[in-house]
């Protein structure tokens, strides 16, 4: 393990064992459980930011207590408990503090949430020594224990821990060491003989211990449905399930949208064990409402995983919103409120497309990629571009581009043959610029289009969550309605379709606006919850949020048959937002919450 402050940490597994599987899944994820160090602000545990007890301005928010002295030869440590104060509300933790006088650094660490009604219990422990004049981890223990959700009327607990030996300080490591992975594999990490385990194991097993590898490792094909378990929960991370020699795309299997209602299909795409070069997939679905079929397949070349570099070529007929950004394709991280967003899209482009495509990574924190694609277009519903002496109502449209995709200290870890985020990092910064010409491979159209969009979420201590999102974009010279920019809109006549979607405006249409030029601004700010933690199920949290948008389109009259409006006078809206008024367990492991808000629309549009 390599670790250059504040932010640069690789770890690589070189033997891994779970009684059992055969390709365990929470192996790769134990050491992002907890924080390498205790020294942040806020401690992050299951995606929850938790207030530091020793951070700056947070002895007005705990209660602090001297449990016991103890003397360690010409030095002293103090043992600190801590809990927050009553009538506190804010995400806090509770546990022991070992303050040693040397330095009066921290010697040991446990905590865990102070919140009796989570439903999984995180205990984590951190030891430090004092090695070459400083303080560094030598030991970081994590427990996991599900309180309700039993097997066979048996809790499940999780033990996770990490020896942290041969430690060199200022030792000269090079950036050039971390690359795009934060943790991953050596090629034999799962399949190291017992001889690797004697020399490398920190403790000694314990007979039970030895009797459940004995006991597991002997059921073999009777342990199917959990290693059949561990393959489904790394395919929801993945975004693809492994079957045998091939992955199916989970992507491909089901999507429900109000254009085409019910969506069913199918993807294959061959994996590593067939090519680590060469890689093929297809895909075919059809929709219930549209009735129509969708198709496509390509193959890629990986050329560098290292610099994440491929070539790619692929045939779609599918179909496509029209007026959508164009970005490098964020990695799967969690079903956010986007996939929402495109459950209410009804207008759609049949589209068919040839398309060639070309990424790397030249830095550990950006993507870039040069793209050519030949795109016909016919709009599925009423529409036609007045052109020079002619009106048509599809279009072939030939167009190359360039990407960018810049995500600071992102981080990554391998799960079978792929890269999942784990750390979702900001600022992001998307970049896209593209040419289209005019009678190459039948193209229609000469223009040039680019497009920015900056994402930012920060936290300040004791205020709250901040997130903001700035886009803007501009397209030079005369494009039909599927390739301007929408106005994004997510407000439809139907009350109970209306979800807040960040990023979005609430109050516009989904198609109310268009433009060849605009720019965005989506504004919201978390305070926390209200209050404290002796209620299970009422938790509010206030949000206020405020969003504007300007924007203008060069020849309004070029765009018939089809009902807009423009925004050359500025777009304002803001409301405000109550979540987890209301909350629920769902099978014993998480909570969903329910909440409601209100939004305004003014200014020159109401």
């Amino acid at each position: 393990r390599k670790y250059v402050k504040p932010n640069l940490n690789k770890e690589t597994i070189t033997g891994n064992r779970m009684s059992g599987v055969k390709d365990p899944f929470f192996a790769v994820l134990a050491s992002d459980f907890q924080p390498f160090t205790f020294y942040k602000d806020h401690i992050t545990l299951l995606e929850k930011d938790f207030l530091n007890p020793i951070s700056s301005g947070s002895i007005g928010k705990y209660d602090y207590h001297l449990a016991d002295t103890l003397l360690r030869g010409a030095d002293t440590t103090f043992v600190i408990s801590f809990e927050p104060l009553p009538g506190k509300s804010f995400e806090s933790l509770r546990g022991q503090l070992y303050i040693n006088t040397n330095g009066y650094a921290i010697e040991n660490v446990l905590a865990q949430p102070a919140d009796d009604h989570a439903l999984i219990n995180i205990q984590i422990e951190q030891q430090y020594a004092f090695v070459h004049g400083h303080w560094f981890p030598r030991q970081l223990n994590t427990e996991f224990l599900l309180k309700e959700y039993k097997i066979k009327n048996r809790n499940v607990k999780y033990v996770h821990s990490s020896h942290i030996t041969d430690i060199t300080i200022n030792a000269e490591i090079s950036k050039n060491n971390f690359g795009l992975l934060t943790t991953d594999f050596t090629p034999d990490a799962n399949r190291q003989n017992e001889n690797f385990w004697q020399q490398q194991r920190q403790d000694t097993l314990e007979r039970k211990e030895k009797n459940t590898y004995k006991f597991y490792d002997s059921l073999g094909n009777k342990l199917r449905f959990m290693n059949s378990t561990m393959g489904l929960m790394e395919g929801l991370a993945t975004g693809k399930l492994k079957w045998g020699r091939f992955y199916l795309p989970l992507e491909h299997l089901l999507r429900v949208n109000k254009y085409e209602g019910l969506r069913v299909g199918f993807g294959l795409q061959t994996g590593e064990t067939i090519s680590r070069i060469f890689q093929w997939d297809a895909y075919v679905a059809y929709g219930f409402n549209d009735q129509a079929l969708k198709y496509g397949g390509g193959m890629q070349i990986n050329l560098s995983k290292k610099k994440d570099l491929f070539l790619s070529a692929s045939y779609q007929r599918d179909v496509r919103e029209p007026g959508n950004t164009n970005y490098i394709k964020p990695p799967p991280v969690t079903i956010g409120n986007q996939s929402y967003r495109n459950y209410l899209t009804n207008r759609m482009d049949s589209l068919e497309q040839y398309k060639i495509y070309f990424h790397a990574r030249p830095l550990r924190f950006i993507q870039v990629a040069l793209f050519a694609q030949q795109q016909n277009i016919k709009p599925a519903y009423a529409y036609a571009f007045s052109t020079i002496g002619e009106q048509p109502t599809d279009f072939t449209n030939f167009e190359t581009g360039f990407q960018l995709r810049y995500a600071f200290r992102e981080g990554y870890v391998q799960v079978g043959q792929s890269a999942v985020v784990t750390t979702v990092a900001y600022p992001q910064v998307n970049f896209s610029i593209s040419k289209s010409f005019s009678e190459t491979l039948n193209g229609a159209f000469d223009f040039i289009k680019s497009e920015l969009a900056i994402d930012h979420q920060f936290r300040t201590k004791g205020f709250g969550q901040t997130t903001w999102k700035l886009s803007t974009g501009l397209l030079h010279g005369d494009a039909p309605y599927s390739l301007l920019f929408n106005g994004r809109g997510s407000n439809t006549d139907s009350f109970l379709d209306n979800l807040i979607v960040p990023n979005y405006f609430q109050t516009m249409g989904l198609y109310e606006f268009v433009s060849d030029r605009y720019m965005y601004l989506f504004l919201s700010h978390n305070f926390g919850r209200l209050t404290g933690t002796r209620s299970k199920n009422f938790r509010p949290e206030l949000s206020i949020l405020h969003n504007m948008g300007v924007g203008s389109l060069s020849t309004p009259s070029s765009h018939q048959e089809i009902i807009f409006n423009t925004m050359e006078k500025g777009y304002i809206e803001s409301g405000a937002a109550l979540n987890n008024i209301f909350r629920f367990k769902y099978v014993n492991l998480f909570y969903w919450g329910f909440g409601a808000g209100a939004f305004y629309r003014y200014g020159p549009y109401t």
